[in-house]
């Protein structure tokens, strides 16, 4: 049957589509009358939808493009919808597709159990309600859209660092092939690109290019203009001259001068964009400084630009006590060096801009993210209430049968273990809303100890100072903090010590959890803070970001330190309560 017409744009049930961000939905029934049916209500959603009568159909369908969603019938002939689904789940490309099983009413619970297993995510009876079939699939298609827009962009980032990486390594490559024009050149060359690499800004290179550059090529007096461009003209911004030299009246002058493009020797190699020699700057006939430069001894003169890509940035000169001759091989090394200071601010200023690229995509990686959980959050908060309701009363209905006693246990501890996870979706991108008061760490931390169960091999260790001040923390949220860091040192090891310290350092109070596990790699350690991130079987990777909030609202800090094979420490600190209450006694000892 293939792919419906597209149709108008539509805004349905909390999903926002348009022609430029529509994706596909697959409908899969062997009755041309239901796929009517389902082509007629789902139009309003505005995605492109594909029709298939058979189950051939359908996987030639899958192996061909992505789908947000698969509306599967269950009784097909030949190849019924549970064999259809099997088979879509062994193809890579549509293993984790979202699949709503479409069934009449008669279907019985062992059926649905199969249907699950093979990873339906819903049933839906025949007939169906629209609306009920419109929010459902929008939800799929609300997840498909924002799992497109991070993979979009993930590929925009590689490819920004792809080619700002290839701009600086070919700049580099640039500088690596500056010749070396003779021994003095040479020296000069090496001197100023060991000062630009050891250097972050140009303003920390200058004095020491001034230097370089004057000590080893006979200069004695040096200035470096940059371009104002609220003003376009060249300004003094930094002098330099040897110690010996008395050239503060021709330093003073030269920072009160502006020059506009082709005026004095500044100007004139900025309107050029040039190098430029000048034998003796007392008989040069546009040098409106020869005056004070005859006072200071000055004489030969050499100026060359600092260039850009596509603009001059500023102009570097240098002055001699004598009257020198053109240099030609000098001219064109200080213009090598000129190049060499451009591609310097511009490998800066690509390396800012890579870092604010990637700081840039994060933060909308992240903000995309907690958008996605908690829209998830919010559509399985009812489907998980039914769940726990239908376990209940089926538990009031089975009398004698330990099996499926059982087995409603297990749903118990997963609706248990779910409705956790979703609370920590739903509420991680709420702000955290402290209420302060004094608290006993120590006993706070007694008490948390005192509510696990700890595994036979693991020992607790307390070294919590009898002398701590008392915090002023949110208690409820601060045993939160604890819990998780307990439960995250006793899943890195099977044997071992749990350590628990306290004291006070710098006027906070502070406390340690460490464990004597596995460690964690230190490609790793960077990113454990990080939402969503977690190296576990189990989890979302949500319960260190969080502690992490937590302790940094209270205006603390949570740091970690870890080493393989020895152990992973974390430590919190906390600002002390105003009248704080000092204990006394010894510490504890080892349980």
């Amino acid at each position: 049957m293939g792919p419906d017409k597209e149709p108008d744009d539509w805004h349905c049930a909390g999903a926002t589509m348009t022609h430029g961000d529509k994706c596909h939905i697959l409908l899969v029934d062997d009755q041309p009358e239901n796929l009517l049916a389902l082509e007629s209500v789902l139009a309003r959603l505005g995605q492109h939808l594909v029709k298939a009568n058979s189950c051939g159909e359908a996987l030639r369908y899958v192996l061909e493009q992505d789908f947000a969603v698969i509306l599967l019938d269950v009784r097909m002939p030949e190849t019924d919808g549970f064999e259809t689904a099997t088979l879509i789940r062994t193809r890579e490309r549509s293993k984790h597709v979202p699949i709503i099983f479409l069934t009449a009413l008669g279907t019985n619970e062992a059926e649905m159990i199969r249907g699950y297993s093979l990873g339906a995510v819903d049933y839906l009876f025949k007939p169906f309600i629209p609306e009920v079939l419109i929010s459902k699939v929008a939800v799929f298609v609300d997840l498909f859209q924002m799992r497109e827009q991070i993979r979009q962009q993930a590929r925009d980032l590689s490819i920004t660092n792809q080619h700002l990486e290839q701009e600086i390594i070919e700049r580099k490559r640039a500088e690596m092939e500056i010749a070396h024009l003779q021994l003095l050149t040479k020296q000069v060359h090496l001197t100023a690109t060991r000062v630009l690499d050891e250097s972050s800004t140009l303003a920390d290179a200058t004095p020491k290019l001034f230097q370089a550059i004057g000590e080893c090529a006979g200069w004695v007096f040096g200035a470096m203009w940059s371009v104002a461009p609220e003003r376009h003209l060249l300004r003094c911004e930094e002098v330099w001259h040897l110690p010996s030299v008395e050239a503060s009246e021709f330093a003073a002058a030269s920072r009160l001068r502006t020059f506009e493009p082709g005026s004095g020797l500044p100007g004139r190699v900025w309107a050029s964009g040039e190098p430029c020699w000048i034998s003796n700057v007392l008989t040069d006939t546009d040098f409106p400084r020869n005056a004070i430069a005859a006072k200071a001894g000055l004489h030969g003169a050499m100026c060359f630009p600092i260039r850009l890509k596509n603009e001059i940035y500023g102009v570097m000169e240098f002055f001699s006590h004598e009257i020198r001759p053109p240099d030609p091989p000098q001219l064109k090394m200080m213009a090598e060096i000129g190049h060499k200071i451009g591609r310097f601010i511009e490998r800066r200023r690509a390396e800012e801009a890579l870092r604010q690229a990637r700081e840039s995509i994060l933060e909308s990686k992240h903000a995309t993210m907690l958008q996605v959980a908690a829209s998830v959050a919010h559509e399985l908060r009812n489907p998980l209430g039914v769940i726990r309701n239908s376990a209940y009363y089926l538990r009031s209905k089975i009398h004698g049968d330990d099996k499926l006693t059982r087995h409603l246990e297990i749903i118990d501890q997963e609706i248990r273990a779910s409705d956790q996870l979703i609370n920590q979706l739903a509420n991680f991108h709420k702000p955290i809303t402290l209420s302060l008061a004094p608290v006993d760490v120590n006993a706070e931390i007694d008490n948390v100890l005192s509510t696990m169960i700890f595994p036979p091999a693991v020992a607790v260790v307390r070294h919590m100072s009898d002398t701590v001040p008392i915090a002023m923390a949110d208690k409820d949220h601060l045993r939160r903090v604890f819990i998780n860091l307990v439960r995250n040192a006793l899943d890195a090891m099977e044997e071992g010590e749990l350590q628990v310290r306290t004291d006070i350092c710098n006027e906070a109070v502070r406390v340690s959890i460490a464990d004597t596990g596995t460690g964690i790699p230190p490609k790793v350690l960077p990113r454990i803070f990080d939402p969503f991130f977690t190296t576990k079987a189990k989890g979302i990777g949500l319960g260190l970001a969080i502690s992490k909030r937590i302790i940094e609202h209270h205006g603390g800090q949570l740091v970690v330190q870890s080493e393989l094979c020895h152990g992973t420490t974390f430590t919190m600190t906390l600002p002390q309560a105003k009248s704080s209450i000092e204990r006394h006694g010894g510490p504890h000892e080892k349980e």
